[in-house]
């Protein structure tokens, strides 16, 4: 399994976590699966990426 750690930066360039997912492979799928997740979740609590 592969980790994916998706993180963001401030205007202090400070880094912060935005999410951990585990992947089941290196297929382009994968990730998209995961970021499309995390859109889903941006929207359910009403935040913009």
């Amino acid at each position: 399994m592969l980790f994916l750690h998706i993180v963001s930066i401030t205007s202090i360039n400070k880094t912060y976590d935005i999410a951990f997912c585990l992947l089941a492979n290196k297929e382009e799928d994968s990730y998209n699966f995961s970021i499309d997740c995390l859109k889903k979740l941006y929207k359910h609590v009403k935040v913009s990426p």
